[in-house]
């Protein structure tokens, strides 16, 4: 039999007693009062010594095999985080937004030596429920979002020839939200012909016929153009689904989305919710390292003043041209042969959240904008990450 999960509770104070993890310390002589670093994952400060004590409470309760599993710290901190809420341990202070030093007071509160004590703000699962009782605080779900939703890009690769791949463990890539995913539409002259969900981890590759990609990049074939009844329509299709040979790559970094094409169908690409004429808009590069098309620094400085209620909302949705010049006046998108729409999951989830809360793209000056309690905090959190990149967004190549 192997070594039995410790409680959280005896185990952490034995962590505090011994002062071994940088940080990590009781901060009163009853010992009921402790502090916890909590510094954003994607800060360019943070250190591996930031995360030891979300890492060794994963390791210790099995959660995380050392030079086995890949790194995970954004899911060792929520998992530790749940633990914690399971056991009635509460937030007393909460620093996590200061830059010098972003860290966390947390207490204990009740019968806690046993290891039993369960906070009511928590059920069973460590979901933290919110004052209406209806699920997951908005605190909560709000750090999450910084930690694991725009985090997690980081987990898609760079393109092969950049040397990096794919995490290998199937455990980690089960734990990940839907922002690991890109969300593909294809249109031929305007008609809807397929759409699917791709996961984001190793790429996405579009593609003519099935086996043309090398690689770690999942491939999304072309519908072949029988589908349409126009039949020189679906000839000029069919020209261009052979010319597409290895095919279009897309691909998330920590920061960016990128594309390449890989073969000798031209490719061009814009944003929007609709196909737009204006920029941003550009040929997709053939050279390694393909073209920027979104750098994350610019959704979250589009979002805060989308969640004032000033301006329009972030343009993270990816159209791309295949085979054709575009945009092109003279011709509407709607008249292109091959026409992919790619929404990266991630985004909108976080788009979305802004827009429950009450945000709104509406330029009427008339219009009494109601913005929900949450969305100021959510704003200060995009702040707080946007302060956090060092690099301002680059121009498009």
């Amino acid at each position: 039999m192997g070594t039995p999960k410790p409680l959280i509770v005896p185990w952490l104070r034995d962590q505090l007693d011994r002062g071994l993890l940088d940080g990590v310390a009781w901060t009163d002589a009853t010992r009921t009062r402790f502090r916890v670093p909590w510094k954003h994952g994607l800060r360019q400060d943070a250190q591996e010594q930031d995360f030891r004590l979300f890492e060794a409470w994963a390791v210790a309760s099995g959660a995380y095999r050392p030079n086995i599993d890949p790194r995970a710290p954004s899911i060792w901190k929520r998992n530790f985080r749940s633990a914690l809420n399971r056991k009635g341990l509460r937030v007393v202070q909460d620093h996590s937004r200061d830059s010098q030093d972003p860290h966390k007071i947390y207490e204990f509160l009740g019968s806690e030596d046993n290891g039993t004590a369960v906070d009511s703000s928590a059920d069973g699962s460590g979901r933290e429920e919110s004052q209406d009782g209806t699920g997951w605080s908005q605190d909560t779900i709000q750090e999450d979002i910084l930690d694991e939703v725009l985090g997690n890009l980081a987990l898609s690769p760079t393109p092969v020839s950049q040397e990096r791949a794919p995490p290998a463990d199937p455990h980690q890539v089960a734990q990940l939200f839907a922002e690991t995913e890109f969300e593909v539409t294809v249109f031929y002259r305007g008609t809807q012909v397929a759409q699917q969900r791709v996961p984001a981890l190793g790429g996405l590759r579009v593609v003519g016929r099935q086996g043309q990609s090398p690689g770690p990049a999942v491939e999304l074939v072309l519908p072949d153009p029988g589908v349409l009844s126009d039949r020189k329509v679906a000839g000029y299709v069919q020209r261009v689904r052979d010319s597409l040979v290895p095919g279009l790559h897309l691909w998330a970094t920590q920061t960016e989305l990128r594309a390449q094409r890989l073969g000798h169908c031209h490719v061009y690409w814009g944003r929007g919710v609709l196909p737009r004429e204006d920029p941003p808009h550009g040929a997709v590069t053939k050279e390694d390292g393909g073209s920027c098309l979104y750098h994350i620094n610019e959704f979250v400085q589009e979002m805060i003043p989308f969640l004032n209620g000033g301006s329009r909302s972030p343009q993270y949705v990816l159209w791309f041209c295949l085979g054709e010049v575009w945009p092109n006046k003279d011709v509407p998108w709607n008249k292109k042969l091959v026409m992919v729409k790619v929404v990266p999951l991630s985004l909108q989830l976080l788009h979305d959240i802004g827009r429950d809360g009450g945000a709104s793209s509406l330029d009427d000056r008339d219009v009494d904008l109601r913005i929900s309690d949450s969305v100021p905090d959510l704003i200060t959190l995009l702040q707080d990450f946007c302060e956090s990149m060092d690099t301002a967004p680059p121009a498009s190549q």
